[in-house]
């Protein structure tokens, strides 16, 4: 018979979100384990997708240096960030290059991150609503299906950076009263993280850091040490990486160039609505002999001069395309036809219908933060206005929104919330009405 301290650890356990961060974790790697438990049929029909990062990363496993993203390529390359690609060539060595043993390693941890978002996603909802609210964004997100199918379909960042960003917004929201400068220090450093995982994150970071000055000289707390602390350690991050870039190609490159091809793929004529996935120089040989020939450098810079002289030409094409791709971003309509996981599931009405229904949500959980907080929530509104701006310009699929999710399951949940909560009152008010005409 359980004692009385015993069942006040039970209950705790139950009201805390690491419960919920065990459920993710085991339900993941539960997934993990029934599709690649051998090197059976399902590897080849659920294999996670993985291109220029899995081909750097097998270049660095070999000691060829951070190149090489395209078969055919050869020298050093920026055409992707740096964090992912080096922890997949970590997984290779210590596999031994065992490419199958290096892949579920890196699905295991992509598995682990997508749980312990979780932990970040608690603290927004608490933050913003309540401890109720917190630990059923939490929940949600255990069961999420995009939250549990991008882990294991994805070999690439999107787990890592739907974490990242979710710390990074909670830390945006609990700094403004911190009092030492050490928290800055690690805000700074996260920024820095974040980045070199994802660089479409740092489109947050020059509206973010504004507002942290701005919440502390509110609160009379000072505020240029803690805002210099937090940009000298974000550049501290970044500097090697872009050092390296410059030697490497003699320009200024931050962290990646191959903007301007993923520019180009979304505007220019072979475009039919979304992209043209068939011009990329992975599947269309003129184009990769172009590559080769040109260089990567020269020729990203020649890819996005071509999509600007396209969008000169011919503009209402490419607000029509821009406009899909926002359709895309926010219902996973773009995703249907080309994601080998929701065609071997036949799962496409259901994907658009969930992926719509939490847009939905989201939008009117946005519309409320900022009807209740205002300036005070910006971190949490801002995220899913701006995040996604890059892939309007160019080409939009859902996993490229992943990162905002946990905010947008906030987001949904406080809507959520808020019907409930709604309704209730209706009820209740319903009732006394009826007991005071039965009266």
């Amino acid at each position: 018979m359980a004692t009385a301290r015993q069942r006040g650890r039970i209950a705790h356990l139950l009201e805390s979100p690491a419960l919920a961060v065990i459920a993710a974790f085991s339900l993941r790697i539960s997934l993990l384990w029934l599709i690649h438990r051998d090197r059976d049929a399902h590897e080849f029909l659920f294999f996670p997708t993985s291109h220029e990062t899995w081909n750097v990363a097998w270049s660095m496993a070999l000691g060829n240096g951070f190149s090489s993203p395209l078969t055919g390529m050869h020298g050093p390359t920026a055409w992707v960030a740096p964090a992912y690609p080096w922890l997949i060539a970590l997984a290779l060595k210590v596999s031994h290059l065992d490419s199958y043993a290096a892949m579920v390693l890196c699905l295991f941890l992509n598995c682990l991150m997508s749980a312990l978002t979780c932990w970040p996603i608690y603290g927004i909802g608490k933050k913003i609503g309540s401890h109720e609210i917190g630990l059923a964004s939490s929940w949600m997100w255990v069961f999420l299906p995009t939250a549990v199918m991008f882990p294991l379909e994805w070999l690439w960042d999107p787990s890592f950076s739907g974490f990242l960003l979710a710390l990074l917004i909670y830390c945006a929201l609990d700094l403004p009263a911190r009092t030492s400068i050490l928290p800055s220090a690690g805000y700074g450093l996260l920024w820095g993280i974040a980045v070199l995982m994802n660089p479409a994150t740092a489109i947050l970071f020059p509206f973010l850091l504004p507002w942290f000055a701005w919440r502390r000289g509110r609160n009379q707390l000072p505020w240029w040490p803690q805002v210099m602390t937090t940009t000298l350690l974000f550049a501290i991050c970044l500097i090697p990486w872009t050092a390296r870039n410059y030697a490497a190609f003699g320009k200024l490159i931050p962290i990646k160039d191959n903007f301007g091809l993923e520019f180009w793929l979304g505007n220019n004529p072979a475009v039919t609505r979304n992209w043209s996935p068939g011009s990329h120089p992975v599947g269309n040989p003129p184009e990769m002999q172009r590559l080769v020939q040109l260089g990567e450098s020269s020729y990203m810079q020649t890819k996005q001069q071509e999509a600007v002289e396209f969008i000169k030409t011919h503009p209402r094409v490419f607000f029509k395309s821009m406009l899909d791709r926002f359709v895309d971003t926010w219902t996973g309509l773009g995703d249907v036809p080309s994601d080998r996981w929701v065609g071997a599931l036949r799962a496409g009405t259901a994907y658009i219908w969930i992926t719509s229904t939490l847009s939905l949500f989201s939008l009117a959980g946005l519309y409320l933060t900022w009807r209740s907080f205002g300036w005070d929530a910006m971190p949490i509104w801002i995220a899913p206005v701006l995040f996604p701006m890059t892939y309007y310009l160019t080409h939009s699929i859902l996993r490229y929104r992943h990162p905002i999710d946990p905010v947008l399951t906030v987001l949904a949940v406080c809507t959520i919330a808020r019907v409930r909560s709604f309704v209730l009152r209706s009820l209740v008010a319903e009732g006394a009405a009826s007991t005071v005409q039965v009266k």
